[in-house]
């Protein structure tokens, strides 16, 4: 039996719908440690340790890229919270580099962040009792189902987002049984690697014989598997980390367990198996790395306040607690007796990939609009001469590339300007205390942060008219807060590419 290994990331899948809410996993408890690794070219899961200085990862979630690039989301009740990367270790056995850009063989990393993170992390498992045990699974992937496997990215409105939860019996050890001996090869260290499938519940999707020659039919609704997106997430033992998800792997020949066939690799489907990097395994590895780290008396998802610091050494000034920062709400404007053009149009419903942002200015008003609709920028120019058209001010992004989050619209209908944010906050606040703000839909992607490339758009208030302009030319952005007082810079409201 042929077996193709993953090169993709992996998070849990649900064997019934793939958005049921039983699966999911809401802010305000232990796994608020598991946490989103997010980078220029990959987006994966990890888990903070001990004192919420150090994240476990796999190494393919960031193998060659520079610790500039990346950083780490908590979901937390109060909201998100990216904390940047200081470096990153990979373990000295993998190889990246090989022709698939994945290597099963000492899948892991660790992060060191650049400042604490605000709540406290896992313990690592160190026992050798994970074969026959059941583990939990928890990641922030693409939602799927058993039956019919993940669902394609665009499909998911929540990946990267939702975080899901679901359990798993570890089954096999490579290099302990004939089944399971150097599956990957010889360059696989003996007992590192964890095995287990994904079950329905019928003979014919049981992969059990092939990890460890026995039969096992699963736990059920409860039984789980990992999709793409979960790449370094844990599966825990006791609270404690024992798994970090690495890879899966099908075949299609006859006699296959997969319930599709396996006929188009590995996609999270029933009588497919995974794979994770054994965390007791590495542990000495870890402990050399990170030092004395798990002795804190915090439990998972404590709050870290800070060290408060000796009054009387002045060496030892405290470290100070982290806020959760939220973005400044819209201020309502000044209304203003001038002539306006109404809502635009309805935007387009299906966000195009690789988005050009075009801005126009309506001098009237003194509103400038966006776009990321060719179609919309096409029938402004064409019908609505009030507005002209300045340039592609730059480019939104794909679905799929570190932070994104759509940006929504709204119309002000006081002044006939318009006010654009991704924030859930920003739009609750506006929604509940702004009727004068009409939503009007999703009009393109942005970051949530900066990487690969990208760069801050500011937003600024006009305090005379109550509209908002956006700009990621840092010329003009100086140019407007030396010569325009009625322009007020709000800050950052998210992260683009440059035209």
């Amino acid at each position: 039996m042929s077996i193709f290994n993953s090169v993709t990331s992996r998070v849990s899948v649900p064997t019934s719908d793939p958005f049921d809410q039983s699966y999911v996993v809401s802010p305000g408890g232990a796994t608020d440690a598991v946490v989103g690794v997010y980078n220029a070219t990959n987006r994966g899961s990890g888990t903070l340790l001990g004192d919420g200085q150090w994240v476990l990862t796999a190494a393919h979630v960031i193998f060659n890229e520079p610790a500039a690039n990346m950083q780490i989301a908590i979901d937390l009740p109060t909201g998100r919270v990216y904390l940047d990367v200081a470096e990153t270790f990979v373990h000295e056995g993998y190889d990246g580099n090989n022709p698939l850009g994945f290597d099963p063989a000492n899948d892991i990393a660790l992060i060191r962040l650049a400042e604490r993170a605000p709540i406290a992390g896992y313990d690592i498992y160190r026992g050798n009792a994970e074969i026959g045990s059941t583990f939990t699974l928890v990641g922030y992937g693409i939602a799927g189902t058993g039956i019919n496997g993940s669902l394609e990215l665009s499909e998911d409105p929540g990946s990267g987002d939702v975080k899901r939860t679901g359990q798993n019996i570890y089954e096999g050890l490579d290099g302990a049984a004939p089944e399971l001996n150097d599956i990957f090869g010889d360059v696989i260290p003996d007992g590192s690697l964890l095995f287990y499938d994904f079950d329905s519940g019928d003979p014919a999707n049981d992969a059990t014989p092939l990890l460890n020659g026995g039969s096992n039919l699963g736990l059920g609704e409860s039984e789980v598997s990992s999709t793409s997106g979960d790449s370094g997430g844990p599966n825990f033992i006791n609270g404690q980390i024992a798994g970090v998800v690495s890879g899966g792997a099908t075949s299609d020949e006859d006699g296959t367990t997969d319930i599709d066939g396996g006929i188009d690799g590995p996609n999270s489907s029933f009588g497919e198996i995974s794979f994770d990097t054994r965390v007791s395994f590495y542990q000495d590895w870890i402990d050399n790395i990170v030092g004395d780290i798990f002795n804190d008396g915090l439990n998972p998802g404590d709050p870290i306040l800070g060290n408060p610091g000796d009054p009387t050494d002045p060496t030892d000034p405290g470290e100070p607690d982290i806020p959760t920062v939220s973005f400044p709400l819209p201020l309502p404007g000044i209304v203003i007796d001038m002539p306006t053009s109404g809502p635009i149009t309805t935007p387009p419903s299906d966000l195009p990939f690789d988005e050009t942002v075009f801005r126009f200015f309506n001098p009237t008003t003194g509103a400038h609009f966006y776009t990321a609709s060719e179609a919309e920028r096409d029938n402004i120019m064409a019908s609505q001469p009030e507005f002209i058209f300045e340039a592609p001010v730059f480019e939104a992004g794909e679905p799929f590339f570190p932070g994104s989050v759509e940006v929504y619209r709204y119309f002000n209908t006081q002044n006939g300007g318009h006010l654009y944010t991704w924030r859930p906050e920003e739009m609750a606040s506006i929604e509940a205390n702004l009727p004068q703000y009409q939503k009007e839909g999703a009009v393109f992607r942005v970051s949530q942060f900066e990487a690969g490339g990208m760069e801050p758009v500011y937003r600024f208030f006009n305090t005379v008219s109550g509209t908002h302009l956006y700009t990621i030319n840092e010329a003009e952005r100086d140019l407007i807060e030396a010569t325009d007082p009625n322009l007020s810079l709000d800050g950052i409201a998210w992260y683009a590419i440059p035209i």
